[in-house]
């Protein structure tokens, strides 16, 4: 496994020095890696689908928000179509990121209205 190469303390104190991140060159090279990471490894793969790399050398899989939501149950609609709006805000062709955001705040806001009604 590669190990990952962390910003030096110089480049820390001047991102919070400058307020900037000007020099992204650390940020794009991983950007570029996961994107390879996370290229489909089937050919049954639809937008959706995501390859995630498991914890302790336990190799890639391919899961769906839907899987995702079963290994971390909310209980709740409202939440689980936000994560699902924010986990590919704006990737999935439908809608632009800003509409997939402000669809997830109004799922969450829908679920607060909904414990202060039951709570009550």
């Amino acid at each position: 496994m590669k190990s990952i190469d962390w910003p030096t303390d110089e480049r820390i104190d001047r991102i919070g020095r400058d307020r900037t991140t000007e020099d992204t060159g650390h940020y794009d090279e991983q950007r570029e890696e996961h994107k390879q990471q996370t290229k489909p490894v089937s050919p049954y793969a639809n937008k959706y689908d995501r390859t995630i790399i498991g914890k302790y050398g336990s190799g890639k899989c391919v899961v769906d928000v839907y899987r995702v939501l079963n290994a971390f149950p909310t209980g709740s609609p409202e939440i689980d179509h936000s994560v699902k709006k924010l986990l590919a805000a704006g990737k999935r062709g439908a809608k632009d990121e800003l509409q997939d955001l402000k669809e997830a705040i109004q799922s969450i806001e829908a679920r607060i209205d909904y414990l202060l009604e039951t709570q009550a």
